[in-house]
């Protein structure tokens, strides 16, 4: 056995004790997949995939270094396969996740009940859900007409607003100022500028660029009170 071999059976075997080492500390296989231990299996769901192919996904709470996260196993399993992906998040990013998901149900049961209204987008139709009465009136600004933003979706995690062919999300976390606010309050938005949103309402101030990356602006809002 030359130098490599052995060195390449050293990793191996490495890699190997490595990997039962984990698996007693987190306590069983999958714990060592997803490397934190499996507190506790909240629940599955089942969907619908390939044909001979059972496909669903389970929700496992995690404990790793003290912390509480949110596991998702998708498993895919066949007469002759089995495969299983894990997935961690944060308790933020399964917030946002759960809000992904809401958004997408209203739409879906929105659309199934109306059907999709097509508009025209940048010269190719896309579709759009109806999912709220748009808001009345534009902004001028300097002899240049702006579409008013629109909220299409407001749910117990955070706000889905549409500005021109772009949805965002304002989670509450990031935005508590809209958090007890009505959901007429929330829905009086207009567009002083492109790049400006303003609630007269609440009297909230943003710019449209800490909408989309509020982790580098310090927002604050603009309050009378």
């Amino acid at each position: 056995m030359n130098n490599f071999d052995s060195f390449f059976w050293l990793i191996f075997v490495g890699i190997g004790v490595y990997f039962v080492f984990n698996v007693v500390r987190r306590g069983s296989l999958k714990g060592a997949i997803f490397n934190a231990t499996i507190a506790q299996t909240v629940g599955e769901v089942e969907g619908s995939g390939p044909s001979m192919m059972r496909t669903r996904v389970k929700v496992h709470i995690l404990e790793k270094d003290a912390q509480k996260l949110v596991g998702l196993e998708f498993v895919a399993t066949s007469v002759a396969s089995y495969d299983m992906m894990p997935l961690t998040l944060s308790v933020t990013e399964a917030k946002k996740l759960v809000a992904v998901l809401e958004q997408t149900i209203a739409r879906t049961e929105r659309n199934n009940r109306d059907g999709p209204q097509l508009i025209s987008v940048k010269g190719s139709f896309a579709k759009r859900s109806r999912l709220s009465k748009p808001i009345s009136g534009r902004s001028r600004m300097l002899g240049t007409v702006i579409s008013a933003p629109e909220v299409t979706h407001v749910s117990k995690h955070g706000l889905w607003l549409l500005l021109a062919d772009e949805e965002i999300l304002l989670p509450f976390e990031q935005f508590p100022w809209f958090r007890k606010a009505t959901i007429d309050q929330i829905s009086h938005v207009v567009a002083p500028t492109p790049e400006h949103l303003y609630w007269p309402e609440l009297d909230i101030d943003l710019s449209v660029e800490s909408i989309r990356h509020p982790e580098t602006f310090p927002l604050v809002s603009r309050s009378s009170g």
